[in-house]
């Protein structure tokens, strides 16, 4: 179910066929940037994940970001000063959301305060890429799936990034954070054996990209002056 919906107007064209393309330029943003990702289809039960995702970290109180997610479906992250630093609209309507490595969190909780110091707020260089077990460098990140567009929103709250990532053709998915990979599942139904449930892998390495972009860091805003009161970018 889609909460936000832009209202795009194609210009009056003689030709039919430019009509005939407007759907197709006209997408939304959530469509138009969705990453198309190596998911790898693999058969029978989900794998066993050796332990449990990490347990948060602990915060330093200076780099604590306080996230929010509003009834109208509006994300929003303060930092500990009061300035935004995401203000974005989710594809739909949040039916599951992970932060970290992969430990759950209600959607609903007021008082959700992630890490705005995490490696990636470095760069991707302090990304454990050669550690056995990738999550703990996954701090200060948000992964949310929603019920309905097959996308998975990926934000990191230090940059004020997001991204799309493109999913693979499934109704009511989960995911699973492994030390090597990120397992997209068929959630079970009553009396399903597991060995029926599809599920697709994804590894870290596939992710760099979207990595790339969330640590990018925030624009800065630049100060007018008399000659240039409204600078642009």
């Amino acid at each position: 179910m889609r909460l936000v919906a832009g209202i795009l107007i194609p210009p009056l064209a003689a030709g039919a066929g430019l009509a005939a393309q407007a759907p197709r330029e006209h997408r939304l943003a959530w469509e138009a940037q969705a990453s198309l990702l190596p998911w790898q289809a693999t058969e029978g039960g989900p794998s066993p994940l050796p332990g449990p995702s990490p347990a948060p970290p602990a915060l330093d109180p200076k780099g604590v970001l306080h996230v929010r997610l509003t009834p109208d479906g509006r994300l929003r992250a303060v930092d500990r000063r009061g300035v935004l630093r995401v203000n974005a609209g989710l594809p739909g309507r949040v039916s599951r959301m992970w932060r970290d490595g992969g430990l759950e969190v209600d959607p609903r909780d007021p008082d959700l305060r992630l890490s705005g110091k995490g490696p990636l707020s470095r760069g991707v260089a302090e990304l454990p890429w050669a550690r056995p077990d990738f999550r703990p460098g996954l701090e200060g990140l948000l992964w949310i799936l929603d019920d309905g567009e097959r996308v998975l929103t990926l934000v990191h709250p230090a940059t004020g990034r997001v991204q799309y990532l493109a999913l693979p053709p499934l109704s009511d998915p989960e995911l699973a954070f492994g030390p090597e990979h990120l397992e997209l599942r068929e959630r079970p139904t009553a009396g399903a054996p597991p060995s029926g449930r599809r599920r697709w892998i994804l590894p870290w390495t596939a992710l760099l990209p979207a990595f790339l972009k969330l640590a990018q860091p925030p624009a800065e805003n630049r100060h007018g002056t008399a000659f240039k009161p409204f600078p642009r970018d």
